[in-house]
């Protein structure tokens, strides 16, 4: 079967240019995660100068939330290359813009993720971090991306994806620990999706999953 997903996506491919004409096409900027850990998530955006109709589809993985312009794609459970397609439509052609994702078994990463009261009328999040590693991880960075209640993506100073840093961590080898972090300052969250993306070891060794 996954021989024939390179057929079938230049088959999409010629179909959408079956239409193309010589009319101006729009300028498409195309930023993603190009590495994602098993069963985590990877940010996706497409943003083009001029109003276009954008259609996704994975070979691998599954997306689990859209909002405009940006999607949440959520990993397959084995390591590998996986790839999510954007067709871009206006109303002179149609372009395939093809994201390749590098999925990988990152030691360290999120097993559970919810929102809790802080107090406050805000909110915080509890992440259950479980570290695979055979030393202790001494501090670690987690990105967060944040919806409301609307299924709209929360931005925090106009950035929609918001990074956090745990020092002191103490997560032995093989174990599992709860972290809350603050979301003070950012409202309406109602869903969080979490990863763990660099890890420091207390033998002064640093992983990046980004670099794996």
């Amino acid at each position: 079967m996954r021989r024939l997903i390179p057929l079938l996506s230049m088959v999409v491919l010629l179909v959408g240019c079956v239409h193309c004409g010589f009319g101006s096409y729009p300028n498409v900027r195309v930023e993603y995660d190009r590495v994602a850990n098993v069963n985590s998530y990877a940010d996706i955006a497409i943003a083009a100068d001029q109003e276009v109709e954008i259609r996704f589809s994975t070979y691998g993985g599954r997306i689990v939330h859209r909002h405009n312009d940006r999607v949440i794609w959520q990993a397959p459970n084995e390591p590998g290359s996986y790839y999510v397609d954007a067709l871009v439509i206006s109303p002179s052609r149609s372009e395939l813009d093809r994201m390749r994702i590098k999925v990988v078994d990152f030691v360290v990463g999120v097993v559970g993720a919810e929102l809790l009261d802080d107090g406050a009328g805000g909110k915080n999040v509890r992440l259950q971090v479980f570290n695979t590693a055979g030393k202790k991880v001494t501090d670690f960075r987690v990105k967060l991306l944040l919806t409301n209640g609307d299924g709209e993506r929360v931005a925090y100073l106009g950035d929609y994806q918001l990074t956090r840093e745990v020092s002191e961590a103490n997560l032995a080898p093989r174990d599992k620990q709860s972290y809350v972090l603050s979301l003070q300052g950012i409202s309406g969250v109602a869903n969080v999706y979490a990863w763990v993306y660099e890890a420091t070891f207390e033998d002064g060794t640093v992983l990046n999953l980004y670099e794996q």
